[in-house]
């Protein structure tokens, strides 16, 4: 069959002209960053945890993330990987967001 992707901006569907790393986390029930822009890997943990994550205060929002599959993981085990790995501080506020500062881009 056909994807669809939903545009929230323009609150339309459109056929996707190629399989996405969303598709695939859905597909796959894991997570794996192959030089992914950390802005991009802050919208996937977004979509994959239901989860809004801050990234304003931090330089490295275009820096390339690269991490192993992480199979069926869980929000914990994401962020601390990423606090470990890229020196990134992570800060959870109440409501489900997550301020991400910092950080070092390899």
């Amino acid at each position: 069959g056909k994807m669809v992707v939903y545009s929230k901006a323009e609150k339309a569907l459109s056929e996707a002209s190629e399989q996405t790393d969303v598709t695939l986390i859905w597909k796959k029930s894991s997570l794996e960053f192959n030089n992914t822009p950390m802005i991009e890997v802050a919208s996937i943990l977004e979509r994959y945890f239901n989860i809004q994550v801050d990234l304003s205060a931090s330089n490295y929002q275009n820096c390339p993330i690269t991490l192993n599959e992480l199979i069926q993981p869980n929000l914990e085990e994401v962020l601390i990987t990423l606090e470990s790995t890229f020196d990134y501080k992570i800060e959870q506020q109440a409501d489900n967001t997550y301020i991400i500062q910092g950080g070092i881009c390899y």
